[in-house]
C-alpha cells in the first residue's frame, strides 16, 4: 500500500458513507477540504469508523484539527500510523 492508495480508498469511504450525498469528483484536496463536503455529522461519524476499519487504526482523543479537515492531511495521519513511507 501506499499514499496515493490510501488517498483513493479514504475517498470511495467517503463517497461510499455519504450515502450518495458526496461523489468523488466533489472530493478536492487542500486546507478545509472535509470540512467543505458539507457532511452532517452522522456521515462524518460513519466515514471516520470506516476509516478505523479499512486501515485498522484508531483515532487519537487529540488528534491535530487538521487531521480532521483536510483530506492530504488525514491520508498522511493514516499512513504514518500504517508505517507508509513518504
Amino acid at each position: 500500500m501506499n499514499r496515493a492508495q490510501i488517498l483513493a480508498d479514504v475517498k470511495a469511504l467517503i463517497v461510499k458513507e455519504s450515502d450518495g450525498q458526496i461523489q468523488e469528483s466533489d472530493i478536492q484536496v487542500g486546507p478545509d477540504s472535509l470540512r467543505r463536503l458539507g457532511l452532517n455529522s452522522l456521515a462524518t461519524l460513519r466515514v471516520l469508523v470506516a476509516v478505523e476499519d479499512e486501515f485498522g487504526i484508531e483515532w487519537d482523543d487529540d488528534v491535530d484539527e487538521a487531521v480532521m479537515s483536510d483530506l492530504q492531511v488525514m491520508c498522511d495521519h493514516i499512513a504514518d500510523k500504517l508505517g507508509v513511507p513518504a
